[in-house]
C-alpha cells in the first residue's frame, strides 16, 4: 500500500498525469474479483480454471495445426503441385 501511496507522489510530482489518474482511479477502486468466462466446443459457458485452461489449449493446438497445413500446401504451391481438399 504505501509503495502504491509514493507512486502516486512520484507522479504528481514529475508531472506524469495519466499514470497519476490511472493509479487514483485504481486505488479508490481497491481489490476487485475479475470472473474469466469463455464458451467450450457445445457453447456452454465455462469459468473453472481448467476447463478455460483446457479450452485454451486446444484452441492454440488447432491454430497451430492451421499454421503448419498453410505452410505445407503454400511449399506444394511453390512446387507446382495442387492439393484439393475437400470440406465437408
Amino acid at each position: 500500500m504505501k509503495a502504491e501511496i509514493d507512486e502516486l507522489g512520484t507522479n504528481s510530482k514529475i508531472k506524469n498525469i495519466g499514470d497519476l489518474y490511472r493509479g487514483i482511479i485504481d486505488f479508490e477502486k481497491g481489490f476487485q474479483h475479475i470472473t474469466n468466462i469463455v464458451k467450450d466446443e457445445k457453447g456452454d459457458l465455462a469459468t473453472d480454471f481448467h476447463s478455460i485452461l483446457a479450452k485454451w489449449r486446444n484452441y492454440f493446438s488447432q491454430l497451430s495445426n492451421l499454421q503448419v497445413m498453410d505452410k505445407i500446401m503454400e511449399t506444394l504451391d511453390n512446387i507446382g503441385i495442387k492439393l484439393f481438399v475437400g470440406l465437408g
